[in-house]
C-alpha cells in the first residue's frame, strides 16, 4: 500500500508522523510525507518520500506571528491558516498522489484537505491525533482556555458551551472557507465543524495510551488509542561530542525548552538561569532560536539548537518545558518529573492529566519567576513519590509498541 501522511505544524507535529512513516516502510509499505520545506531533510533523513508544502520562510513567519502562543488567539490562527491558503494547495498535492484502491491517507489534525480528498476520490483517511484535548468530552473535558472544564461543570454545560463555539466561532470562522472549497469540487457543504465533521473520518487514532486519558462515552466511536509513538529521529544519529562531554563532567542537568517553535521567550531563558543559579544545578537550554537567550550563559549551563529529547532526558535531572504532547511524553519515557509552564493549544490539558499523574507540577507564564520555579523543582526533585511515580509511568511506555498498534489500525483500514 502507499501511505500519504501529512504533517502540518511544529517537530512535535512531524516527528510522530515521520515515526510511523519509518514503522511503515520498515513492513514493507510506500509512504509519502507532506511537511513543510522547513523539515526536509528531517523526512528525507529517515528515508522518507518527502512532499513540500509551503516554503520555509511561511514556516518562519509562522513561528514569528505575535498570536501564535496566546492561549485564545493561536488555535484560532492555526485554523486560518488550515482552510486558507494551504488547503486548495494540499488538496491538489494529495490528489496527485491518489490511486483508489492503493492509497491511504493518513491526516494530521489539522489536515483539511485530505478529508476532503477522501471523500471526493473514495479513498480511506484515518484521523491522526497527538493529544487528547482534541476530543471535546462533556463528561471528563479537556482543561481549555476560556472554557468551563471541572468535573463539578455539569454535562449539560460543557455541551452546550462546545455547541456555541461551534455555532458562533468555529463555523463562521472554518466552515465557510471549507465550504466555499467544498463547492469548487462538488461537495455538499458542511457544519458543525468542531464537534461533528472533524471526527468523520474512516478511522481515529489517538497517539497517547489510555492511562494518560481515559476515553470517554462521547468520544468518537472505535477511536483508537495507540500509545506514544516516542519518534524523534534519536536512533538516527549519535549525541553531539559538546553534549556528551557536558553530561558526562557532572551531575544530571535540568533540560530546560519553550517548545521547538517558540522564539519569542527570552523571560523563560532568563528565569531558567537564574532557577539554575538558584539550585546550584547544571542546564541545558534546548531551542533553535538563539536571540531569545541570555547574551551570556554562565558555564554551567549550555545552549544546544537542537538534541532529540530521547537522548539527553534519560540523563537529566527534571525536564521545564511548554506541555506540549511530544515532550510530556519523551519525560514519561525518560522518568524524569516535569515542571510544565503552558501557553496555548493542547499544552494547559497535558499539564493538568500530567500532574494527575503526579510526575510534575505546573507553574503558570504569569507566575514563572525564578523564586516559584526553583522552590516548586526542590519540592519534586526531593520528592519520594515523585519519584516512584516517573518509574512507574517510564515502564508504561513503549514507543515501538505503539508505532506497531499504529500501523495495524492503519492496514486493516486498507484493507
Amino acid at each position: 500500500m502507499h501511505f500519504v501522511i501529512t504533517a502540518l505544524g511544529s517537530y512535535g507535529d512531524v516527528h510522530p508522523m515521520v515515526g510511523l512513516g519509518v514503522a511503515l516502510t520498515r513492513r514493507g509499505h510506500r509512504v509519502s510525507l507532506v511537511a513543510n520545506a522547513y523539515f526536509e531533510n528531517v523526512v528525507r533523513d529517515a528515508g522518507l518520500d518527502h512532499l513540500p508544502l509551503g516554503t520555509r520562510q511561511e514556516y518562519m513567519e509562522l513561528v514569528h506571528h505575535p498570536d501564535i502562543w496566546h492561549p485564545v488567539r493561536a488555535p484560532l490562527l492555526v485554523w486560518r491558516y488550515a482552510c486558507g491558503s494551504i488547503l486548495e494547495r494540499l488538496y491538489h498535492l494529495l490528489v496527485d498522489q491518489v490511486v483508489p484502491g492503493e492509497t491511504v491517507i493518513v491526516a494530521h489534525g489539522l489536515d483539511i484537505a485530505g478529508r476532503i480528498v477522501g471523500e471526493k476520490q473514495r479513498v480511506p483517511v484515518a484521523g491522526v491525533h497527538f493529544a487528547p484535548a482534541i476530543f471535546l468530552s462533556k463528561y471528563q473535558a479537556p482543561r481549555l482556555p476560556r472554557v468551563l472544564w471541572h468535573e463539578r461543570i455539569p454535562p449539560w454545560i460543557k455541551g452546550a458551551q462546545y455547541w456555541c463555539a461551534d455555532q458562533f466561532v468555529f463555523d463562521p470562522l472554518v466552515a465557510r472557507p471549507i465550504n466555499k472549497f467544498r463547492k469548487e469540487v462538488s461537495l455538499k457543504p458542511i457544519d458543525h465543524v468542531l464537534t461533528r465533521w472533524w471526527h468523520q473520518t474512516d478511522a481515529v487514532v489517538g497517539l497517547f495510551p489510555s492511562w494518560f486519558a481515559e476515553p470517554q462515552p462521547d468520544w468518537p466511536v472505535g477511536v483508537e488509542l495507540t500509545g506514544f509513538p516516542l519518534w524523534d529521529g534519536g536512533d538516527q544519529r549519535e549525541l553531539p561530542g559538546e553534549v556528551a562531554r557536558f553530561l558526562d563532567a557532572g551531575e544530571a542537568p535540568l533540560v530546560w525548552t519553550p517548545g521547538s517553535a517558540n522564539a519569542t521567550t527570552p523571560q523563560f531563558f532568563t528565569t531558567a538561569v537564574e532557577v539554575c543559579q538558584i539550585l546550584g544545578r547544571r542546564g541545558i537550554f534546548l531551542t533553535k532560536f538563539a536571540d531569545q537567550l541570555p547574551r551570556r550563559l554562565p558555564e554551567e549551563v549550555l545552549h544546544c539548537d537542537f538534541v532529540p529529547l530521547s537522548d539527553v532526558l534519560p540523563r537529566a535531572s527534571a525536564f521545564i518545558h511548554h506541555g506540549g504532547i511530544g515532550s510530556c511524553a519523551q519525560g514519561f519515557s525518560a522518568g524524569v518529573p516535569q515542571l510544565i509552564r503552558p501557553m496555548a493549544f493542547d499544552q494547559f490539558d497535558n499539564s493538568i492529566r500530567l500532574q494527575r499523574l503526579e510526575v510534575g507540577c505546573e507553574v503558570s507564564v504569569r507566575r514563572f519567576r525564578a523564586s516559584r520555579v526553583a522552590k516548586v523543582l526542590d519540592q519534586i526533585l526531593t520528592s519520594d513519590n515523585t519519584k516512584e511515580q516517573c518509574r512507574h509511568w517510564a515502564s508504561q511506555c513503549d514507543g515501538s509498541v505503539s508505532l506497531r498498534k499504529t500501523c495495524e489500525t492503519l492496514e486493516a483500514l486498507a484493507g
